[in-house]
C-alpha cells in the first residue's frame, strides 16, 4: 500500500511543470519614517502657521519646560531669551509658573519664528527653539 502511494507521488511530481513566469513578488513595504524624520515633516508643515499654542510643562531632566503644538503633537521648545530677565519669554515663564503653582495651568496663544531644525536635550529629546514675539 504504502509503494502504491510513493509511486503515485512521483508520478505526480514527476509531470508537474516549473511556472513559465517568475512569482510576483510583493511591493517592498514603505519605509517607516523615523521620530524624527515625522517631526521634521510636520514642523514643515506647519511652519507658516501664524499662531502657536504654547505649554509649560517642565521636567526634572535638562530638557525646556515649554512645549509648543504641531500638529497633534506637542514638541519641547526652547524660548530664545530666557536669560534676560526683561524679554518677553521671561516674562511668559513667569506668568507660566505661577498660573502651574497656583493649580491653573493652562495654555497660551502666542506668535513667533519657530525653527524647523531639531536638538537633543536630557536623555535625547527632541526639541527646537522658539523666538517668541507675542503671547496671551
Amino acid at each position: 500500500m504504502v509503494t502504491r502511494w510513493v509511486g503515485l507521488a512521483a508520478l505526480l511530481l514527476g509531470c508537474a511543470t516549473a511556472p513559465d513566469a517568475a512569482p510576483v513578488k510583493d511591493p517592498p513595504p514603505q519605509e517607516a519614517l523615523t521620530h524624527e524624520e515625522s517631526l521634521r515633516r510636520v514642523l514643515s508643515a506647519t511652519a507658516d502657521q501664524e499662531t502657536k499654542v504654547l505649554r509649560y510643562s517642565p521636567v526634572k531632566c535638562a530638557c525646556p519646560a515649554f512645549e509648543v503644538r504641531i500638529g497633534l503633537r506637542w514638541l519641547r521648545v526652547e524660548l530664545d531669551g530666557l536669560d534676560d530677565p526683561a524679554s518677553l519669554a521671561s516674562r511668559l515663564l513667569t506668568v507660566a509658573r505661577n498660573d502651574d503653582e497656583g493649580g491653573h495651568p493652562r495654555e497660551y496663544l502666542t506668535r513667533g519664528d519657530l525653527a524647523t531644525s531639531l536638538k537633543r536635550c536630557g536623555p535625547g529629546t527632541l526639541f527646537a527653539d522658539y523666538g517668541l514675539e507675542y503671547y496671551e
